[in-house]
């Protein structure tokens, strides 16, 4: 005998049994997730094909994929081994960047996912996690935060001895926090080893054998190998089912054992293996010759002589190494220069060839960094495709081009400007700035110098320093130098540039000439931004109806291929603001999902404001527990200015249901303000917020002082545009208090803000209306305001606005006409569970001897079916359909992570763990 068998996984029975009891929960419904870690050869792969094997025999959908160690540079390499993608889905990635393509790719793969367990369960078995690339971690670690409520067995295998942990820790720690199986995989004990080494040889291992087994450490690869080496060298003999080898068999170490089979193959095999290790995980015996620059069928005998030997394996068309191990012994005997200087050379030969640009990079990356004539070309080439594939490493080859190759040389400063817009495509907006700069010190082409300056300007915007980039702007258009398109471009940046730092008349200065030479050269870059600009300036005045005229002015540049991912985001932000101040909801609500869907499909660094638009817009419409689900989608993203907004929102609806605990503790985690000019917009959720704690804390003064303060500081119409709507609030708790000076103030300051040019729209006019009649005791004035209050979308000012009259009514003995403006507003209150402010209303009116005439609705229940929301309960039947989150987040028109949401609010409240329970439970509840 001179192969040895396949043995079945042995030692491992307990390992299985778990994997077994894992299996039947995600059967059931309910995700798992498994983490195993061991070095090398311990048998982390054949126990993925054992749990493959089993899931495969329940009918599940099973995906199997690997890490590789020479892709770790290209975005989701791991999970293209693994998770089929639609090309459709992928075509819809239409991102300005490389962060926002990865997010909006990382989106697909997730939807892709949760389609997949929609049709039942389903395995997700990734082996070498170890080497998997960021974007593919980071896929993963969101895949966690929905494990348990799809019916996924999420199984990985990772290197404990690799070096770089960090990469893949903080998936694990979202694992472990997920209640998930984590399991160091130990060596097989004496019994096991010597189980497997009767399987492999057919016969039981005689005492000598067993005594060099033990040196294996009971590692079964190790194990096997050297099985393989004494049955090659005929060390071992059989005797009536003993298998035994002499006193002279040595157990070498396996390296050594395997460069023992090495040496042992025919000249000229060496160097075709030693090209093979330098292209990965697998390869094509065409690709080999190449690299080793030997003919065809030379580098096939050679492999074959290797596959002979045991080092290699045959995956269909494909050649492996047996096991990682053996490329690793491999490489470790070529010296590092040598090898750099070996993967430079293949990847010159294989630029010669119709190998995949990725290869080639992957090559070059890996070689000797050089600005040799041959790669310099060769990236010159390639580089726009590579930086939209694989930025990685299209920034490591562009980086040491620029930084070997000569300043001043045309095609080196070609590759510095490639470079820069690499740079700003990736995300990494300082040194854009910086590289662009350089670029434009060697620049002696004029016609040039406009685009460079156009991506400094843009890098400075990018990196959240508007007044850089303004700067910038001004420096451009100093030169005198820029066509009119240029100058037009230019101009609108300068605005929005300005409009972010709050300066709007200096933004409206530039935006308006902007946009006029952006209609006459028909550049949709520069209607675009001046369009924002100027939208944004009407907002802040009140002037709504003209506003969004600008915007719609904007959008109509729709077509243009430049008009992507930022503007049209902030475009429809701004639409969504306009319309829910012209009580347009509706419209409203859908801007908002429209900027929401395009942010994550085109620029993830807005989800959050996007979800921070979408949940405000619902929480003017009272539909609060629906702006909670979106906040909670907001706050699974990284924190950024938005947060404290969001949790300022969360606080205020907690206030609003008289849950004064929890109201507190998501104050303590948010500011008053944001950290920029559109932190700032949002801060009159923070400053609503804390005046709702003031008062429930027995402080109505301090509440009242908060808004005097700042409407007399202040004086930015981006910041008291929105701030305004506290007047009525803040005059009506400095009454309370008996403080008719402070209650003057903040009137007196209201009226500042009144615009000094008239609008058809609601707006300032009428909150100073009643804040005015609020201070001089008269009714007549406060319904001066009715138009506004009737048009608004503000569910919960519309409330207040009745309970002030009513106030006012009874104190004049009015109390019939009191009566009626105090149902009004308690039947607002109980339609929004405003139970605060209903208990605020009654307290209030009961000095005047008013009394509710009508009872309002039973409070929602906490647990069970009554506890859901209308929402909820729409998307439990769409569950109950089998739908799966992308699914019905594209029927409802919501974002997949609001419908995540949604689902486990949903599993909380019955107390169930399963998208399976929820549809047996809803199928009991209809029947």
């Amino acid at each position: 005998m001179t192969e040895l068998a396949r043995p079945a996984l042995v030692g491992r029975a307990a390992e299985l049994q778990m994997v077994d009891e894992l299996i039947s929960e995600v059967s059931a419904g309910q995700g798992r997730a498994l983490w195993w870690e061991g070095e090398l050869g311990i048998g982390k792969s054949a126990l993925l094909a054992a749990i493959a094997e089993r899931a495969f025999r329940q009918g599940w959908r099973v995906l199997v994929g690997a890490a590789e160690e020479l892709h770790q540079n290209v975005p989701f390499g791991t999970l293209a081994t693994c998770v089929p993608l639609a090309v459709t889905d992928c075509d819809r990635v239409t991102a300005p960047t490389a962060a926002d393509a990865e997010a909006a790719l990382s989106e697909v793969f997730l939807a892709t996912i949760d389609d997949l367990c929609s049709a039942g369960p389903t395995a997700l078995l990734i082996d070498d996690l170890h080497w998997a690339d960021p974007a593919s971690l980071g896929t993963l670690r969101e895949l966690t935060h929905a494990m348990r409520q799809l019916p996924i067995f999420l199984v990985f295998a990772t290197d404990s001895s690799a070096l770089h942990r960090d990469a893949w820790a903080a998936l694990r720690e979202g694992l472990v926090g997920g209640g998930a199986v984590v399991r160091q995989l130990a060596p097989l004990d004496a019994d096991s080893v010597q189980g497997l080494a009767g399987a492999a040889l057919q016969a039981r291992p005689g005492p000598r054998l067993t005594h060099l087994l033990q040196a294996t450490g009971g590692n079964p690869l190790y194990a096997l190998e050297l099985l393989d080496r004494l049955t090659r060298q005929g060390e071992v003999r059989r005797d009536g089912g003993i298998a035994e080898v002499d006193d002279a068999a040595v157990s070498a170490p396996l390296t050594a054992a395997i460069l023992e089979r090495l040496e042992a193959l025919r000249p000229g095999t060496r160097p075709v293996l030693e090209a093979a290790t330098l292209l990965g995980a697998e390869y094509r015996p065409e690709d080999v010759a190449t690299v080793a620059r030997r003919p065809l069928d030379e580098a096939r005998r050679a492999l074959s002589d290797a596959v002979e030997a045991g080092l290699l394996v045959r995956h269909e068309d494909l050649l492996a190494f047996r096991h990682e191990v053996v490329r690793r012994a491999l490489l470790e005997i070529i010296p590092e220069t040598t090898r750099l200087t070996m993967h430079l050379d293949a990847g010159l030969t294989l630029a010669g060839t119709d190998a995949p640009a990725e290869q080639v990079a992957e090559q070059l990356a890996l070689g000797t960094p050089t600005a040799d004539p041959r790669v310099v070309t060769w990236l010159d080439d390639h580089a726009e495709y590579l930086t939209a594939r694989v930025p990685d490493l299209a920034l490591r080859l562009l980086r040491n081009a620029v930084e070997f190759g000569v300043p001043g040389d045309r095609t080196i400063e070609a590759l510095r400007l490639r470079l820069a817009a690499a740079l700003l495509r990736s995300g990494e907006a300082g040194e854009t700035a910086t590289t662009a700069q350089a670029a434009l010190a060697h620049n002696e082409d004029p016609a040039q110098e406009g685009g460079i300056r156009w991506l400094i300007a843009q890098a400075r915007y990018a990196a959240l320093q508007p007044h850089l980039a303004y700067t910038e702007v001004q420096q451009a258009l100093a030169t005198g130098r820029l066509t009119p398109a240029e100058t037009a471009r230019f101009q609108a940046l300068g605005s929005v540039a300005l409009l972010t730092m709050g300066d709007l008349d200096g933004a409206t200065a530039l935006a308006h000439p902007a946009a006029e030479a952006g209609e006459r050269l028909g550049d949709p870059i520069a209607i675009a931004d001046a369009c924002q600009t100027l939208a944004a300036d009407q907002l802040v005045h009140w002037r709504i109806t003209p506003g969004l005229d600008y915007a719609d002015r904007a959008l109509r540049q729709l077509g243009a291929e430049e008009i992507t991912g930022d503007r049209l985001v902030s475009l429809q932000i701004i639409r969504a603001n306009a319309l829910w101040a012209l009580g347009r909801w509706e419209e409203a609500d859908r801007a908002a999902r429209t900027a929401l869907r395009l942010a994550e499909r085109s620029n993830a660094s807005r989800r959050q404001q996007c979800h921070l638009t979408v949940a405000f817009v619902l929480f003017v419409a009272g539909r609060w527990d629906d702006a909670e689900a979106e906040i909670q989608a907001g706050l699974g993203l990284p924190a950024d200015w938005t947060t404290p907004h969001l949790r300022a929102m969360l606080s205020a609806i907690a206030m609003h249901r008289n849950d004064l605990r929890t109201a507190q503790r998501h104050a303590s985690e948010m500011a008053l303000s944001g950290s920029s000019a559109f932190g700032d917009f949002y801060g009159f959720v923070s400053l609503w917020a804390r005046q709702l704690l003031d008062v429930a804390e027995g402080e109505p003064e301090r509440a009242a002082r908060r808004f005097l303060d700042l409407i007399e500081r202040v004086d930015s119409p981006l910041v008291m545009s929105p701030m305004v709507s506290h007047g009525p609030l803040s005059v009506r708790l400095a009454l309370s208090v008996g403080d008719e000076e402070m209650a003057n103030r903040i009137v007196s300051a209201m009226e500042r803000q009144l615009p000094t040019i008239p609008s058809p729209d609601p707006g300032v006019a009428d909150l100073v209306a009643h804040c005015q009649g609020l201070v001089r005791r008269d009714v007549a004035r406060v319904r001066q305001a009715r138009s506004y209050y009737e048009r608004t979308a503000w569910m919960i000012m519309r409330g207040h606005y009745h309970e002030d009259i009513a106030s006012l009514l009874a104190q004049a003995g009015q109390v019939s006409e009191a009566r009626q403006e105090l149902d009004e507003a308690l039947g607002i209150y109980a339609s929004l569970d405003a139970r605060w402010d209903a208990a605020q209303a009654e307290a209030r009116l009961r000095r005047w001897g008013l009394r509710r005439g009508v009872r309002g609705r039973r409070p929602r229940e906490r647990i069970g079916w009554e506890s859901l929301t209308p929402t909820e309960l729409r998307v439990a039947g769409l569950v109950s359909e089998g739908l799966s989150n992308p699914a019905i987040a594209e029927r409802l028109f919501v974002s997949r992570r609001t419908v995540q949401t949604h689902v486990s609010n949903i599993l909380a409240k019955l107390g169930i763990s399963s998208r399976t329970e929820l549809a047996a439970a809803m199928a009991v509840r209809q029947q």
